[in-house]
């Protein structure tokens, strides 16, 4: 009997002590807690370009862990994009948030829906994604201004985390 008892405070004491070093984890249990008691929020709507469809797949699951009541679409090039965003306007279900890859292929570039963005739709948060780094997104695109908010490829899960749950509450 006294084995069991101790088997099991192990499991706790060990359960535990992993919940702590992850406190994303914490953070993000508490919000769910909390998302779930509010009711009849607002719907979040979040526009997601990227040409590549496995990695929309990881923004999208991603998202839907953060908020499983946000309203997700997803178009694959900057022309696209910036229709799809003119056209929710119009339609009085905007948009809160794009989040876009720079590099779309040879076509298009996420910088185009950045700058329609700042310029024409300043409600509308944009996060660029991209497997450059900062100082290499400076150097290639940015020229007087660059985004507030940036993902790096790959994807790590817990910095989407931070960086995406408080848009998605400001929204």
């Amino acid at each position: 009997m006294k084995l069991k008892n101790n088997r099991k405070s192990k499991f706790e004491s060990m359960f535990k002590n992993e919940i702590v070093r992850n406190n994303w984890l914490n953070s993000y249990l508490a919000d769910l807690r909390e998302s779930k008691d509010v009711a009849d929020e607002e719907v979040i709507r979040v526009l997601v370009v990227e040409d590549d469809f496995s990695q929309y797949c990881v923004v999208e699951e991603l998202l839907l862990l953060i908020n499983d009541q946000v309203e997700i679409e997803w178009v694959a090039d900057a022309d696209k994009a910036i229709i799809k965003l003119i056209d929710a306007e119009q339609t009085e279900k905007p948009f809160n948030m794009v989040i876009s890859d720079i590099d779309l292929g040879e076509e298009t570039s996420g910088m185009e829906v950045f700058s329609f963005c700042l310029e024409s739709m300043p409600q509308v948060e944009p996060v660029m994604v991209s497997a450059f780094s900062r100082a290499q997104l400076r150097e290639r695109h940015f020229n007087d201004s660059e985004p507030l908010h940036y993902i790096k490829k790959p994807i790590n899960y817990s910095d989407f985390y931070m960086k995406i749950n408080p848009l998605l509450k400001a929204s």
